[in-house]
């Protein structure tokens, strides 16, 4: 429905092994929030159990990357 986000942050590092640079990758800002609208007779506990508190990145999620929190928006 909505979103509110900053402007990207680059990901990268240095890899010391190999001694090369590690791949650069875009990021969505921490505190961006993106505001969904349940269309179908999904429940909320499933909706939970899939992305309260989950690391939802394609990227790095190990490292905490794609973390997120769900909530309801009271009208």
């Amino acid at each position: 429905t909505a979103c509110v986000i900053g402007k990207p942050i680059r990901i990268g590092g240095w890899d010391m092994l190999n001694r090369s640079p590690k791949p650069m990758y875009k990021a969505i800002p921490a505190g961006s929030v993106y505001y969904f609208r349940v269309l179908n007779k999904c429940s909320w506990k499933d909706i939970l159990d899939y992305f309260h508190f989950k690391n939802i990145s394609d990227v790095e999620r190990e490292k905490g990357f794609g973390l997120s929190f769900v909530g309801i928006v009271k009208p």
